[in-house]
């Protein structure tokens, strides 16, 4: 076949194409092929830009087409996958249909439903009052910076649980009392210098209360360190009467060393520093 004829047969395919590409419209149309549906560049800026499927029908018409900014295919319409199918990029499923990808690793989620067996890594914010700090491994509610493991923060007070070190603690870090409960009422109060106060309670020990000792015995109720006061009184022991500091009527001092025909102790007969002192209790020879 000479030059000629090839061309005009070539240029008359293109035509052909062109009028079937621009002008044609059928009611049936079956396309047996055995390569891919090619869209051809408009040539210019346009490319193959706002090429692709369309279905007109009344309405609005349906599309899926190509798009820039950034390239895309682009439907006008839902796509309704059939069950048991699902989206995936680069052969990993992304979404399925009950279920996201087990690579999908970042979400801007804001909305979820009930959540089941939830688990998490790294640091975690819950509207913007719960904090927890994978650095630091604290957690804390109504501050980002507890001052223990736990820490429970308003305005003025914060609670705190701390069991990082060798002593487990408890208790405030402010210059606010804590008051343990029971029954809504303050069982016990305790200020912040460490005293204590049972507001509307009664204290029952049922084994050895000591004062100023650690490990108090056990064959007394109560061991002390150090004087003891009771009814307002003073009572302390001693080898003999005070020679300084102040005392009132009735304090009394226990001989610590008594002997025969001595005597059990002292007793303040008047207020002063020391006061007067006069000795009670003769004991036999």
């Amino acid at each position: 076949m000479s030059e000629p004829i090839e061309n005009a047969i070539e240029q008359l395919s293109s035509a052909i194409s062109d009028v079937v590409r621009t002008a044609i419209t059928v009611d049936d149309f079956v396309l047996k092929t055995k390569a891919p549906v090619e869209f051809l560049s408009q040539g210019g800026d346009k490319d193959v830009y706002g090429l692709g499927l369309q279905w007109r029908a009344t309405g609005t018409t349906k599309q899926f087409i190509y798009r820039a900014n950034p390239d895309r295919y682009w439907s006008s319409e839902s796509i309704d996958l059939r069950d048991g199918q699902s989206f995936m990029i680069a052969n990993n499923t992304v979404i399925s249909q009950d279920g996201l990808g087990a690579g999908i690793r970042n979400s801007n989620l804001s909305t979820v439903g009930v959540l089941k067996d939830l688990r998490t890594s790294g640091s975690l914010s819950i509207d913007n009052n719960v904090f927890y700090n994978s650095d630091s491994e604290r957690l804390g509610v109504g501050t980002d910076s507890p001052s223990g493991t736990v820490g429970i923060a308003s305005l003025d007070n914060e609670f705190v649980i701390d069991v990082e070190h060798t002593v487990a603690k408890i208790g405030t870090h402010s210059h606010n009392p804590l008051e343990i409960l029971a029954g809504n009422n303050a069982a016990i109060q305790i200020d912040p210098n460490g005293r204590i106060n049972i507001p509307n309670s009664t204290l029952t020990v049922q084994k050895s209360i000591g004062v100023g000792i650690s490990n108090p015995p056990s064959d007394a109720s109560i061991t002390t360190a150090g004087p003891i006061r009771f009814q307002g009184n003073k009572h302390e022991y001693n080898t003999g009467t005070p020679e300084h500091g102040s005392y009132t009527k009735g304090d009394i001092v226990w001989n610590q060393d008594p002997k025969p025909t001595g005597y059990v102790g002292w007793i303040c007969v008047r207020d002063g520093t020391p006061g007067e002192w006069k000795p009670f209790g003769a004991i036999g020879s």
